[in-house]
């Protein structure tokens, strides 16, 4: 019984270890049945919700293990993904840079350790703080932070501060990273350096200002013309040089070119439209003269030359320029105008013309055939010029030739004789010129016939031979008649004064042992015997003075007319020191001539003065000069009576007065001597004045003074 009692109780007990040993093992799902005592039941009861707790913890502790699993997974995968981007921002060449939100730097790539820390010894954390120039560290405070945490990024144009101060363009990204609930975390930027796009940029912009430049200033307009296949046509871009040539501006013809056409000569506009459709169709050139009517400028001539493309729409694009080319189409019409006419006098010249280029003929005018005895230029065209030259010329020929072409000046005319086509020889007188024609230079050469002339200066000097002879013979004849003039002027001189003397010695002996026996009547008529004789006696002298001045030489030297006049007026105060006469005399007054024959002119002219002014209460008497076209004149000015200029054409004549004798006395020969005198100086003599207003004699002395 005890042992079946004891089995009883045991048995449970059994099962209960057996079940805690399984459960032990890990077999949570074993199941306990409770029995046996009370005890045992409640023992085996509180076992079984033991494991069920146990077996829900392992189930729970399972779950928990394989997320646990999952996450070590997940981690090891993002850093992984970290380590790649890592290597990624490590290899780049932006600059990378991370931060927390208190603005500490926890990362910066390589690139940006290499550009901001190389070379120095600073920390992270001053570097970046200083890495930014003020305008780019501006801009990001102010700018960039706000907008990156406000919006999640910004970007924008910055820069940053190398190793070596120097400033480089950056383009940069700012990012804010935040939490599924909106907190910030860190922020990261990228920059990137736009130097080489800077420099790019600059350089475009370089060229564009340039090509505007170029363009603006190109005579003409730059263009692109386009035409679709609906026939539309615009300018999808003009320089502004388009004003000029069509007087619109770009934009009025960017979407549509007919203001181009309506610019257009009537005449020529089918001419134009015809142009382009041709070079449309096969895409070939186009270039064309046409010309337009400005509002302003009228008619204008216009060339235009363009290349064209097809574009992938089926449109053509030409790309080319239009200039304005009135004034060149002016000139060129000049020009054969010009070249019309030179041809025109070249052909009708009477002087034979010829061009000569290398030594041969290129050109000659009908006057040059007819001259050489050819019948056509077909003769000559061709053949060598020094062939029509006598060979006595060749050499100097030769020599114009070169003057002519290596230093492209004329030479001068010189006499030659060329051979005509039937040999025989012409005397001709040759003037050359260098000759510029469209395509050529050469030498202009004028040929002048001057056989006539020739005929002419034998005849010349025939004559100047026979001429010389008669000289010879009439300087004999002269020469004879001086001396007989001088027989004259000596048998005047002794033969004539003799008797004059004694009519006037016996006519004094009479008044003075018979005066008193005579009446008035016949001591008057002897007083006037005696005026007479002493009249005549002057009148002698002033020839003879006369006839010394025709025949003497001169004698040139230089004169002080200054001197001379002073003198004369000083003997003339003299010889009547109760006049009061106010004189003036230029100073300076120097010629060179024959100082007797001036003398003998001022002395006439001077005691004329002092004489026609006698009867004034303040005479005056001035010797001067005078410049008139360009040579010196000479005056003597005087208050004295004067005359009437009517009778001007008597003052320089032999023995003529315009004065009566009672009221001045003189022969008539005074002012005859004069001119003869000035005369033989190569100058002349005129007066001016008027009755009761004095006169005034001006004289010039040629070329100061140069006798005949």
């Amino acid at each position: 019984m005890i042992y079946i009692a004891a089995r009883g109780l045991t048995r449970p007990i059994d099962r209960l270890t057996e079940a805690a040993r399984a459960m032990a093992g890990g077999k949570l799902d074993q199941a306990i049945e409770p029995a046996g005592a009370d005890e045992l039941v409640v023992l085996g009861e509180s076992f079984v919700r033991m494991g069920d707790a146990i077996r829900t913890q392992m189930a729970d502790l399972t779950q928990k293990n394989q997320q646990l699993n999952a996450e070590i997974a997940q981690r090891r995968d993002t850093e992984q993904e970290r380590d790649r981007l890592a290597s990624v921002l490590e290899a780049t060449t932006d600059i990378v840079s991370m931060a927390d939100t208190e603005g500490n730097v926890f990362y910066l790539n390589r690139a940006g350790r290499s550009m901001l820390l190389a070379g120095t010894n600073k920390k992270l954390a001053t570097v970046i703080s200083e890495a930014h120039p003020q305008w780019a560290s501006d801009l990001i405070l102010n700018e960039g932070l706000p907008a990156a945490i406000r919006d999640g990024a910004w970007s924008g144009e910055t820069a940053i501060l190398d190793a070596d101060g120097r400033e480089i363009p950056m383009s940069q990204v700012i990012l804010s990273h935040k939490d599924a609930q909106g907190k910030l975390l860190y922020m990261s930027t990228i920059m990137r350096d736009v130097s080489e796009r800077k420099d790019a940029q600059r350089r475009l912009e370089a060229r564009d200002a340039l090509l505007r430049r170029l363009s603006e200033r190109v005579p003409g307009a730059i263009y692109q013309f386009c035409m679709d296949g609906n026939g539309r046509s615009y300018f999808p871009y003009a320089s502004e040089g388009i004003r000029d040539v069509y007087a619109v501006t770009p934009n009025e013809v960017r979407e549509d070119a007919s203001p181009v056409f309506q610019r257009l000569h009537p005449d020529d506009l089918e001419l134009v439209s015809q142009s382009i459709m041709q070079s449309s169709r096969e895409l070939t050139p186009w270039r064309l003269e046409y010309r337009v009517i400005l509002p302003e400028r009228g008619v204008r001539w216009l060339r235009g030359e363009a290349m064209p493309d097809r574009l992938p729409d089926g449109s053509v694009l030409w790309h080319g320029y239009i200039s304005d080319v009135t004034e060149f189409k002016q000139a060129q019409d000049a020009l054969r105008t010009s070249e019309q006419r030179y041809r025109n006098l070249m052909e009708s010249a009477p002087d034979a013309i010829y061009i000569n280029q290398n030594g041969i003929f290129t050109y000659l005018n009908p006057a040059a055939l007819k001259l050489l005895g050819a019948k056509d230029a077909k003769q000559l065209l061709g053949t060598s010029v020094l062939d029509r030259i006598q060979s006595r010329n060749h050499e100097a020929v030769r020599e114009r030739m070169r003057i002519l072409t290596e230093e492209r000046r004329a030479v001068p005319a010189v006499e030659m004789q060329f051979i005509r086509m039937d040999g025989s020889l012409v005397d001709v007188e040759v003037t050359a010129a260098p000759y510029s024609g469209v395509d050529e230079f050469g030498m202009q050469v004028i040929v002048r016939d001057i056989t006539e002339r020739k005929r002419a200066e034998q005849v010349v000097r025939q004559l100047n031979t026979e001429l010389e002879r008669r000289v010879r013979e009439r300087t004999a004849q002269l020469e004879a008649a001086n001396k007989e003039l001088e027989s004259f002027a000596y048998s005047v001189s002794h033969d004539l004064r003799a008797p004059l003397r004694a009519i006037d010695g016996f006519s004094q002996a009479l008044i003075e042992d018979y005066g008193d026996r005579l009446d008035d009547a016949g001591r008057d008529y002897l007083g006037r015997m005696r005026n007479g004789t002493q009249r005549m006696s002057h009148l002698i002298d002033d020839l003879l003075k006369l006839s010394r001045i025709t025949r003497a030489s001169l004698q040139p030297s230089p004169v002080d007319l200054t001197a001379l006049a002073l003198d004369i007026l000083q003997h003339l105060h003299e010889a009547e020191p109760d006049r009061q006469v106010s004189t003036v005399v230029a100073p300076g007054l120097a010629v060179q001539g024959d100082p007797g024959l001036l003398h003998a002119a001022l002395e006439n002219l001077l005691g004329n003065a002092w004489k026609y002014s006698s009867k004034q209460d303040a005479a005056r008497i001035e010797f001067g000069a005078t410049r008139q076209e360009g040579e010196t004149v000479y005056f003597v000015r005087d208050n004295g009576a004067g005359f009437d200029m009517a009778h001007a054409g008597k003052l320089f004549g032999a023995f003529q007065r315009l004065h009566h004798r009672d009221e001045f006395e003189g022969s008539g020969i005074g002012l005859a001597t004069v001119r003869r005198i000035i005369h033989r100086h190569g100058g002349r003599i005129w007066a001016e004045s008027a009755p009761g207003q004095g006169a005034t004699f001006y004289f010039t002395l040629g070329s100061e003074g140069a006798g005949r």
